[in-house]
């Protein structure tokens, strides 16, 4: 989860907005593909959901705390839960 939506999510942050500019050098071009990787992660995680409550496991796992996490971070970058296209994800 961290991997392929946290650290994403945090990358495209940090290369897409000027909240680290005054500290690092941005590389939009990176920051948007990050944003991409995010949101592909999103759709799989939508309908991985699709037939579960849990994304791993029978019980509340720290993969969903870690999803819930990146997801309410990610509106920082304008990238938000569409309960239209991914109604398992947004519930």
């Amino acid at each position: 989860m961290e991997r392929n939506l946290l650290y994403p999510v945090a990358l495209a942050l940090r290369h897409t907005t000027v909240h680290f500019a005054d500290r690092e050098r941005m590389f939009s071009d990176y920051g948007a593909d990050c944003l991409a990787t995010a949101s592909r992660m999103s759709d799989f995680l939508d309908r991985h959901l699709a037939g579960q409550t849990w994304i791993a496991g029978p019980a509340f796992p720290v993969a969903d705390i870690t999803a819930a996490a990146a997801i309410d971070f990610a509106r920082i970058i304008k990238q938000r839960i569409d309960p239209d296209t991914q109604p398992h994800l947004a519930a």
